[in-house]
């Protein structure tokens, strides 16, 4: 089965690095509302671990609005 999406968890100490055509996007946000024309990363917020919105936001980047930049989840993520 092919990837959907790939999704790296980064610590806060390089989530900001190389900003250029980054969009910070909150848990609560509506992926459907951006302009992603431009953009090369989307940075996914995790608040809490147990918090999944992230993961389907960006099912929603990925599949409905054919987003290829990367994903990165930043917040409260556990690594396996």
């Amino acid at each position: 089965m092919p990837n959907i999406f790939k999704l790296i968890a980064v610590s806060d100490e390089y989530k900001n690095a190389n900003d250029q055509n980054v969009i910070e996007l909150a848990n609560d946000a509506d992926p459907s509302t951006l302009s992603l024309q431009y953009v090369e990363r989307i940075n996914l917020h995790i608040p809490k671990f147990t918090d999944g919105r992230a993961f389907s936001q960006a099912y929603l980047l990925r599949r409905r609005l054919g987003f290829k930049g990367d994903l990165r989840a930043t917040g409260d993520v556990l690594l396996d």
